[in-house]
């Protein structure tokens, strides 16, 4: 709270987590801004605070949705990189022609 009377003008915000009975938390959001009067001084401490709770779920929520989601994708491409990568390892190019072995060589650089 002492920093909305050290800038004025701005509003502060503060977030408070508590726990509540049989369990949980209630999470908060604060807003606070210092009232001066005509000639600066501060006569009071507006605060506003909303109920953040089942937003922050909400966000918990899609982030690990998104977790999950960047897991199976970047599997799915793992794989069958890995898998021509391996079928590169086992091609004998030495019975290859030049552009063959050009070929092979660009796509395991590529992978």
């Amino acid at each position: 709270m002492e920093d909305c009377i050290k800038a004025p003008g701005q509003f502060r915000s503060i977030i408070i987590r508590k726990p509540v009975k049989g369990g949980g938390y209630v999470t908060t959001d604060w807003d606070f801004e210092a009232l001066r009067n005509d000639t600066g001084v501060v006569e009071g401490v507006m605060c506003i605070g909303y109920e953040v709770s089942e937003l922050l779920d909400q966000i918990e929520l899609k982030n690990r949705t998104i977790e999950r989601l960047q897991f199976i994708q970047s599997h799915e491409v793992r794989r069958p990189v890995a898998n021509i990568l391996g079928l590169i390892d086992i091609i004998d190019t030495s019975k290859l022609d030049e552009e063959t072995k050009f070929a092979i060589q660009r796509i395991g650089e590529s992978a």
